[in-house]
């Protein structure tokens, strides 16, 4: 696991992960992710890549294509390589509008491919950008100078799932309470939400006097910009449907949400205020 310490000028500031992009599926929606982009550039949000930007191939694709590749010529790899590659600048192209300083990191895994150097997808996606690299998950440490403590995010893609958001928030809360961190988000499930969790605490004043505080933290799901359902979809000429609608699974609102982040001072000194957007 990655640990990234990032420090930032004093004030209040947002995070806006940005992930499931699944960009070159035909379902990928271009124009809302240039929408949240644009966002993110005008408000000088800090973002979050929670992986999943490309859709080359799925996990099972890429595992029988490792088995395959055992007797496949150097110069098939090179393409598939080239493709990838090529898919990945255009992606690139459409996110680096966003200042390199506003990346605190992009989390890999799931759809990317390993490249016959051994480099992952997402690590090539983000070294076009010039921001970190961060494997599977990341705890990202925000730093405001002495006055307050860090405001530590727990970011992973995520694995699994659950039809439920009930199932993926239990999931959520379990690691909240294994994690000294205040905010935990997840990608994978495509779901889109923000859940602000109050945990009571004790401080104590400069005179020594105790008072409860309700200490603020936030779970989410980071969303995506892959539309399951469209109408007359077809491959190869014929009548054919997203994995998304091909399982039947329930549509989801597209885009990704916005963690809103404050110091706000007490008579103890500062904490952080957190909400969420969705």
């Amino acid at each position: 696991m990655e640990i990234i310490d990032r420090h930032i000028r004093r004030g209040g500031f947002t995070i806006a992960p940005l992930g499931d992009i699944q960009y070159g599926s035909q379902g990928c929606s271009t124009s809302l992710l240039r929408k949240d982009v644009n966002r993110i550039v005008k408000e000088n949000q800090l973002v979050i890549g929670m992986g999943d930007y490309t859709d080359p191939m799925s996990p099972s694709n890429r595992q029988a294509l490792k088995v395959a590749a055992v007797g496949l010529y150097e110069s098939t790899l090179d393409l598939i390589d080239g493709a990838v590659e090529t898919m990945i600048g255009h992606l690139a192209d459409e996110l680096k509008v966003i200042p390199s300083k506003n990346w605190l990191g992009l989390i890999g895994f799931d759809h990317g491919w390993e490249l016959q150097d051994g480099q992952p997808s997402d690590a090539l996606l983000a070294r076009k950008l010039n921001a970190p690299y961060l494997g599977h998950s990341a705890i990202i440490q925000i730093h405001q100078g002495e006055h307050i403590r860090p405001l530590r995010v727990f970011a992973t893609h995520g694995k699994g799932g659950s039809v439920s958001s009930t199932g993926k928030t239990l999931h959520l809360e379990r690691l909240l309470a294994a994690f000294d961190v205040d905010i935990v988000i997840m990608g994978h499930s495509h779901l889109k939400y923000g859940v602000p969790i109050e945990k009571i605490g004790i401080r104590y004043t400069k005179h020594g006097e105790s008072r409860l505080y309700a200490e603020k933290k936030i779970v989410g799901m980071t969303g995506s910009y892959l539309k399951g359902y469209e109408a007359h979809t077809r491959r190869g000429g014929w009548p054919a449907g997203s994995y998304v609608e091909k399982s039947a699974m329930r549509p989801v609102p597209l885009g990704g949400i916005q963690i809103h982040a404050e110091p706000v001072k007490h008579e103890w000194g500062y904490e952080w205020d957190l909400s969420v957007t969705a």
